[in-house]
């Protein structure tokens, strides 16, 4: 074998190799923060919460502003007629107690949509895929999950009561 045919199989099996190794953990997170000696640290592995503030990072150093598993979840609103009833009829009161309680859902289930809105709206929004790793939501993942919040706001944060819809 020719000393240059040598030469290009080698540098085509290092740049092969350099490129590999670039896909490699590449959307793994990087967790970034200060050490008690004033330093700097960078791991792939999440430190305990005994060290203070820790920014998380993309696998281009960025910082990751919010994730999916930030979004509060939406609560179940019970159907008055599955309230515990004390005899064959429900009472007055625990009808009334059952349309306070789906208020006070309803609510909380409001803050908790604004609160998501306002991560969606910062525009960097990541999310985990099937191996785990995170990655950055598409603009139009964005788009729809803002429609979807939009349109659950619609309902939960509207001033009617829920025993009138």
């Amino acid at each position: 074998m020719s000393k240059s045919r040598l030469l290009v199989l080698l540098s085509g099996l290092v740049l092969g190799l350099t490129f590999a190794g670039d896909k490699v953990g590449a959307d793994k997170a990087i967790y970034k923060w200060h050490g008690q000696d004033g330093l700097i640290h960078y791991s792939h592995i999440k430190p305990n919460n005994s060290i203070g503030e820790v920014e998380q990072l993309d696998s281009s150093g960025r910082k990751v502003k919010a994730h999916t598993d930030d979004f509060g979840q939406i609560k179940t609103i019970p159907r008055p007629d599955k309230v515990e009833q004390t005899g064959d009829k429900k009472t007055e009161e625990e009808v009334k107690l059952a349309e306070k309680r789906q208020e006070e859902i309803k609510q909380e289930n409001c803050k908790t949509l604004q609160e998501n809105l306002r991560i969606i709206e910062t525009g960097e929004v990541y999310e985990n895929d099937a191996k785990g790793n995170k990655v950055l939501l598409k603009p139009e993942q964005l788009k729809a999950a803002r429609a979807k919040t939009l349109r659950d706001m619609d309902y939960f944060c509207s001033p009617e009561p829920l025993s009138k819809k």
